[in-house]
């Protein structure tokens, strides 16, 4: 028998059952585990979404601002074409750190105005930030806008503001904005006085490079950790009462921005201060634009021909002799004369205008050019439109033979031409005038003698002067060429620009109003013999 068949045998009742299986002892290190992956994961979730959000947020406060909407929006008025100039005013970067609040801020302000963030090109002098033309809606109107934006850098230099002011950098101006570096409160008088005079320095330097007119809106930005700047402290600071008094500028509003670019609070306060000098940039000027030649062809139509062509109309009908003609060039030179007083006026070299950077070599009906009014072209614009002025006539004794008086005719019409070519023309026409009044007068006389002729009195003298003063306008020439090439179109134009209300101060000179009165004074007699 085998070892194991004689291994006693154990009734299966009495055995023993086999123990439950015992709890893992790692198993809730693993529910923990499990846990902490999912809170980490949850938690690296949360924190991307943030920083997305963030980034987006920040994205969001680096764009640059819609500046033809905004303009558009809130200009006054319904205009086609719309020209609108911005000056930024910064502070001095080189005194900050390029990671200082102060500096990030200016390069903020610069991008939401669509230029470049960097801070390197800030050299001295003023430069050109953002330059384009664009179109846009407001209501149902499409608006053509041009936009240009300028920004300086702290206080300029001598030489910096001469370059601004010979650049005309400034000319044509809607706004400023003025961005005040992060103030650090101080007890020093001393700091606190030069921190304002700094600030009210960049501001002035700007009015001094900038035509007098028009007065431009201005907007302070200060930047605030918790928006408790004061008002007040900023008027007085930069004496912003004084400057509207003054008329340095028309209207000043101070805008808190907080000191960091964390979110989109900058943006809408900027963007509200835009509004703000859109809504009170200044208004277009009314200027009305005509060539040279057709600006004085205008004026003699309406302010001498009328005259003149109503006494001749009324002289013919009451069979009076011509007026005198002393009254005539008078009342011609007058016109010319006060034609040249409107195109030259003083008042037109205060005017901050055209936009530099958008105007043209010889002006349009938009834009003049850069010269426009400066007082050089101004003076030889004068000089140019007294060009046309006749020289005085003397009327010849009443019984001065006829042929002396037509030598003295045909001798006056020589001083009209501008040129020996052209004198033939205006001497023929002469000719052939007194021609005709000797034949009238010869059919007539009874017995004409040798050497007689028409009187003195039947001499059409109204007819001379006419002639003269067509072929003068027809003629023309100007003296000298524009101390400015500029001046000139590409088709060789002059234009001169005015404001159409001046031309309603005309004052008709007191020896025509005495002509009229004895033309009247001479019908009266004659209706009564």
């Amino acid at each position: 028998m085998s070892p194991q068949e004689t291994r006693p045998s154990v009734p299966l009742g009495s055995q023993r059952p086999s123990p439950a299986p015992r709890a893992q002892p790692h198993a809730g290190a693993v529910c923990f585990l499990c846990r902490l992956r999912r809170l980490r994961n949850r938690t690296a979730h949360q924190m991307k979404v943030q920083h997305f959000h963030q980034q987006l947020l920040s994205d969001a406060a680096w764009a640059p601002l819609d500046l033809p909407s905004l303009v558009a929006e809130d200009l006054p008025g319904r205009r086609e074409r719309v020209f609108w100039k911005l000056v930024l005013v910064l502070p001095d970067g080189e005194e900050r750190s390029p990671g200082s609040p102060g500096r990030i801020l200016a390069n903020w302000l610069k991008v939401k105005f669509m230029g470049d963030d960097a801070s390197a090109d800030e050299v001295d002098g003023i430069q050109t930030l953002a330059l384009f033309n664009t179109l846009s809606s407001k209501g149902d109107q499409t608006v053509s806008i041009s936009v240009c934006v300028k920004v300086a850098h702290g206080a300029l230099s001598d030489g910096a503001l001469d370059a601004a002011e010979t650049q005309k950098e400034l000319l044509g101006a809607s706004g400023l904005m003025l961005l005040l570096p992060p103030k650090v409160r101080s007890e020093d008088a001393v700091e606190e006085d030069v921190y304002w005079l700094a600030a009210l320095l960049q501001i002035k330097q700007l009015l001094q490079a900038k035509p007098f007119r028009p007065a431009l809106p201005l907007v302070v930005l200060v930047p605030s950790p918790g928006g408790d700047a004061e008002e007040k402290e900023v008027e007085d600071g930069l004496m912003l009462q004084d400057l509207v008094s003054a008329k340095l500028i028309s209207d000043y509003t101070v805008v808190e921005i907080p000191d960091s670019v964390n979110d989109l609070q900058g943006t809408t306060k900027v963007a509200q201060a835009v509004r703000w000098l859109v809504s009170r940039c200044p208004r277009a000027l009314d200027l009305c634009s005509q060539t040279l030649i057709q600006y004085v062809e205008d004026g003699v139509s309406r302010e001498f021909s009328s005259r003149f062509f109503h006494d001749r109309s009324e002289r013919r009908r009451g069979g009076l002799a011509s007026q005198e003609p002393s009254a005539v060039i008078e009342l011609f030179n007058s016109v010319l004369h006060f034609l040249a007083s409107v195109v030259s006026s003083e008042q037109l070299c205060d005017l901050s205008w055209p936009v530099t950077e958008f105007a043209e070599a010889g002006g349009s009906r938009l834009l003049p050019h850069l010269h426009w009014n400066a007082p050089e072209h101004l003076a030889w614009l004068k000089q140019a439109i007294l060009g046309f002025q006749l020289p005085q006539m003397d009327l010849p004794p009443p019984e001065a033979p006829w042929l002396p008086v037509c030598s003295m005719v045909v001798q006056y019409a020589s001083q009209i031409p501008s040129s020996r070519h052209t004198r033939p023309v205006l001497q023929s026409q002469v000719e052939s005038l007194l021609r005709s009044t000797y034949r009238r007068w010869k059919s007539r006389s009874l017995s004409p003698g040798q050497g007689s002729g028409p009187s003195v009195a039947e001499i059409p003298w109204d007819d001379v002067i006419a002639l003269c003063i067509n072929h003068k306008l027809r003629d023309w020439i100007p003296p000298r060429l524009p101390v400015t090439s500029e001046a000139l179109s590409e088709d060789g134009q002059i234009c001169v620009y005015f404001f159409k209300n001046h031309l309603k101060k005309y004052d008709i000179p007191l020896s025509w109003e005495q002509a009229r009165m004895q033309t009247q004074k001479e019908l009266q007699l004659s209706q009564g013999r």
